[in-house]
């Protein structure tokens, strides 16, 4: 008994092993297709779909944010007004540590541009004051996770500047009603 019927079923649907090759990696590909379309927000109902064209304009309006770094040792959390043609405002609050395991809040304000991709994604170039500190600069990539008719409700940010101890920084905009 070669196998038996189980077996003759698998090579009756997958004939010789070039083509049971062929439908693993097909299957797989189905498979981390799946996967992938499951986890990425904007390809969910909801979302950002592909004919929805995206730009500058899609960021309006008022937006909260929250901000980590690092292991979560450091936040932020604030609001940003976006004029939906390429600039912004945001005032908000840092809580890092300090040394002998102390905390520390400052409030900063950080003004900028951003351009807005067809798909998306973008950069954006600010300056950040803080109350009797240096101005800095900043610059970064972001994606629009969740859009509704083309105005961005959700927008994730990862920061190019490294934080004050060399950590990524991240935040996440959510549009204010």
């Amino acid at each position: 008994m070669e196998g038996g019927p189980n077996m003759k079923l698998y090579k009756l649907v997958l004939g010789s092993s070039r083509r049971s090759s062929q439908f693993t990696l097909t299957l797989l590909a189905l498979v981390a297709g799946l996967i992938l379309s499951s986890s990425l927000p904007w390809l969910n109902s909801g979302g950002v779909r592909a004919q929805d064209a995206l730009s500058n304009a899609s960021i309006r309006g008022t937006y909260a944010f929250t901000s980590t770094s690092g292991a979560n040792s450091s936040g932020g959390l604030g609001v940003m007004r976006a004029d939906g043609v390429g600039n912004f405002t945001i005032s908000g609050i840092v809580n890092t540590p300090v040394f002998l395991g102390g905390r520390q809040t400052t409030t900063f304000i950080q003004t900028g541009s951003y351009s807005v991709n067809p798909d998306g994604t973008g950069t954006l170039r600010s300056t950040v004051s803080m109350p009797g500190g240096p101005m800095l600069s900043a610059s970064g990539d972001f994606v629009i996770t969740q859009a509704s008719a083309s105005v961005a409700t959700e927008v994730v940010f990862l920061q190019k500047e490294p934080g004050p101890s060399g950590e990524l920084i991240r935040a996440v905009f959510q549009r204010r009603p």
